[in-house]
């Protein structure tokens, strides 16, 4: 129960970031209405969608819009939008269109699906803005792909009707309640014991004095509860006589959300029939084994020394061994590389786990497969202790997350680097920019130093050679730049041909030396197709009232300055 409410809470928390970068770029781009040349770089670079639509037809779309569909951006211009939502989203979508340029109240955001060139289907997080467009109403569009985020609700809405009609099917009583103890889910079974109907409209106090009716030792019964109430992380078992001679064994154990007690559940079994019970049990038994060997999950159990004793048929195959193979072996030995590709130790973190598994009972972690293949797992441990509370073995279930970690590193290069180049981006740039003014203005002492330059007559070389030839001077460049700067300095494409480099700790006039050895540098080479190429920069300290936009004006109009005196020459001041 515990998993399905985190894997529902990471859907939102997950959406709920792609609303808030939304949000952040919307209100960017409306106070600058798309006329700076500044924001149209930003929009001609951005991670997200964005599309200008006028009179049902797209006027604008940047790359990452066009590569939603599959299509090159100057066959989609001037063409009605409508023929790439998908027919059961049309008449939604247009509606809010139709409001949203007419200025009428319509959703701020919302989810639907379009079909691709290829046919496929995606579904597209939305937040439309009404703009002026050549002078007339306009929507300026930001569109996300959360295709993924879609495919995980609906196994979320899955599991969650898997669970209801598991917790139906079962024999047992079943009753799933919050920290108050007011109840969440239940079966029919538990309606039968308490000759309830159902449980709307009741407290949780209302079901008690209900039950009281029913139970041999109404005294005994209100001290258990009572005692549970107020022990919300332990675990309990007992039987439960009723006034007409049922009988029933109990058990009850608090689920937990993000690591916090969120609640308990409790399930009761009729054992008046000692047979049944039997019956019932073996059945149960074997269920369970046959789920644990084909749960597409790995099922480990191991010693505290690290000895594996079980590993179901999934796990074995999942790492690619025989089971003998890793029976009775150490997870050192096998499945647990010395470290990660991060350097961690995870020897060191196996051996946090066998002291205290309580501590990490949902641990991500790299391991690796038979064929040296780093996989990332999302493991749930459970120490298994003896009638003397000493740990004799830990149950870890484990579920690959690998592709998910993927994405999470290719959605934060994404959005921190700028795609030609590898460097760091604009937007990454300026907070990178505006943390280090603020280190420098709480009276510390820091210093920092701005090196702002472009390419000469890069025109020229996009004119005369083509734009390929012109990214492959970009890359270059930032190539040779970077081979001259420290590990500590800052490298970023701030826009075009036109890069930034923050140097720390480091005064004027150190810093104008450092840009002159790279003017020199860039001078003195030969670039594949163009030959010699020049830069012109500008240099500047930072000064104490300054503020990220101060410090660029000034490094930008030394860059003129330098433009203005001849090119291939450094300003400083």
């Amino acid at each position: 129960m515990g998993e399905v409410f985190i894997a529902e809470s990471r859907i939102r928390e997950r959406l709920e970031e792609l609303e808030k970068q939304i949000s952040q770029l919307a209100k960017r781009l409306e106070e600058s209405q798309l006329t700076s040349h500044n924001y149209r770089l930003m929009v001609e670079n951005a991670g997200e969608a964005i599309v200008i639509l006028q009179d049902r037809k797209v006027k604008y779309l940047n790359p990452k819009a066009a590569s939603l569909v599959g299509i090159r951006r100057d066959l989609l211009e001037n063409v009605s939008f409508e023929s790439f939502i998908h027919p059961e989203d049309r008449e939604f979508v247009l509606r809010n269109y139709e409001r949203r340029i007419n200025g009428l109240d319509a959703p701020e955001s919302y989810s639907f699906r379009i079909i691709d060139i290829r046919n496929r289907v995606k579904w597209v997080h939305i937040r439309p803005v009404r703009i002026t467009y050549e002078g007339r109403p306009a929507l300026l569009e930001f569109l996300i792909d959360v295709t993924r985020q879609k495919e995980l609700e609906q196994e979320l809405e899955k599991t969650n009707s898997m669970l209801k009609s598991a917790i139906e099917s079962l024999s047992e009583a079943v009753l799933i309640v919050d920290r108050e103890f007011e109840p969440i889910i239940y079966n029919s079974n538990f309606l039968k014991i308490w000759n309830l109907t159902g449980v709307n409209g009741l407290t949780a106090s209302q079901i008690i004095e209900k039950a009281l009716s029913f139970v041999k030792n109404p005294t005994l019964f209100k001290e258990r509860i009572e005692k549970i109430r107020n022990s919300p992380d332990g675990e309990f078992s007992g039987k439960l006589e009723l006034s007409d001679g049922r009988v029933y064994e109990w058990y009850t154990k608090p689920y937990r959300i993000n690591n916090q007690t969120a609640g308990r559940i409790w399930n009761l079994k009729d054992i008046t029939d000692k047979v049944q019970t039997e019956l019932a049990l073996r059945e149960r038994e074997k269920k369970y084994r046959e789920l644990v060997e084909n749960i597409n999950s790995i099922v480990l159990r191991w010693k505290p020394d690290g000895t594996i004793t079980y590993i179901n048929r999934y796990g074995s195959r999942f790492f690619g061994y025989r089971r003998k193979e890793l029976i009775g072996k150490s997870v050192f030995e096998t499945i647990v590389p010395e470290r990660d590709s991060d350097g961690k130790n995870l020897h060191r973190l196996i051996e946090a786990i066998t002291k205290t598994p309580d501590r990490f009972q949902n641990n991500e972690n790299e391991n690796i497969t038979k064929d040296g293949r780093r996989v990332w797992i999302l493991w749930k441990n459970k120490g298994v202790y003896d009638r003397n509370n000493n740990l004799i073995e830990i149950l870890s279930i484990g579920n690959d997350i690998t592709e998910k970690r993927k994405m999470e590193k290719r959605l934060e290069k994404l959005a921190t680097t700028d795609s030609l180049t590898g460097l760091i981006n604009r937007m990454r740039f300026e907070e990178i920019l505006e943390q280090a003014v603020r280190d420098s203005s709480e009276g510390t002492g820091k210093i920092f130093s701005l090196f702002l330059f472009d390419i000469d007559d890069f025109k020229k070389i996009n004119d005369t050679y083509g734009h390929n030839i012109g990214d492959r001077v970009l890359v270059d460049l930032s190539r040779l730049v970077g081979q001259l700067l420290d590990d500590s300095d800052i490298f970023s494409r701030w826009g075009g041909e036109e890069f930034f480099i923050l140097l720390p700790d480091t005064g004027l006039e150190e810093a104008a030396r450092k840009a002159e050895s790279i003017r020199e540098a860039v001078a003195s080479s030969r670039f594949p197709f163009v030959g010699k190429i020049t830069i012109s920069g500008g240099v500047t300290q930072f000064r104490e009232y300054d503020d990220p936009v101060s410090i660029v004006i000034r490094a930008d109009k030394l860059l003129y300055s330098a433009k203005n005196s001849g090119k291939n020459k450094i300003c400083w001041e």
